[in-house]
């Protein structure tokens, strides 16, 4: 059985707590809200250097491959997904992915 929890606009303030709040034995993918900012966001939460590029995520199963894509638009409220995010999209959704079941 697959099991999928999905927590959105959780507004975690507490700086990089929120990776320790989140920690969990289970595969765990995250995607920037429109409040948060992508270079602290790579750099406390996910530990990789600082940057203002998408934070676009997927996480191939045998099953299924849920993409994450960032429409977060720097030091704005509103989110809008960039050319780059449909680009990377374009690009995972032309691989070859497992049939599904019937």
């Amino acid at each position: 059985m697959i099991v999928i929890a999905h927590l959105s606009d959780t507004h975690i303030d507490t700086g990089a707590a929120a990776r320790e709040l989140l920690a969990t034995r289970h595969p765990l993918l995250t995607c920037p809200g429109n409040h948060d900012e992508r270079p602290a966001y790579r750099e406390h939460f996910l530990g990789e250097p600082p940057s203002k590029a998408p934070i676009n995520t997927a996480h191939a199963t045998d099953t299924f491959t849920p993409a994450l894509c960032d429409t977060s638009v720097p030091g704005e409220d509103h989110g809008l997904p960039e050319d780059e995010t449909f680009d990377w999209l374009s690009t995972l959704l032309a691989e070859p992915h497992p049939p599904a079941p019937s």
